[in-house]
């Protein structure tokens, strides 16, 4: 049981490490090249000639990302929590049986 729950830890943290590599620079991202901040297109929105209707597309799609995001980080933090619960049980379980 105990080889399981190590695995399972270890494989987990490998896991979220693998997710948070190294961040890429703006320059290094070949999308960010191509494509503008909504925010900065809703900045200059009437210099460019934004109709109602793609207006409030950008605005919904920004609306909907950022409940998702949060959703997401939630439930993240949840997930992070149970596992630092489950290293502590198996850190005071190995130092009991040592």
């Amino acid at each position: 049981m105990k080889s399981y729950l190590l695995s399972f830890v270890l494989l987990l943290c490998a896991v979220m490490s693998w997710g948070q590599g190294p961040r890429p620079q703006p320059g290094d991202d070949p999308m960010a090249q191509s494509l503008f901040p909504p925010e900065l297109v809703m900045r200059y929105s009437q210099e460019i000639n934004l109709d109602e209707g793609q207006s409030k597309a950008i605005k919904e799609a920004i609306q909907k990302s950022q409940t998702k995001f949060l959703d997401m980080q939630w439930d993240m933090q949840g997930e992070a929590e149970k596992l630092v619960r489950a290293s502590r049980t198996y850190s005071e379980t190995t130092s009991r049986t040592s």
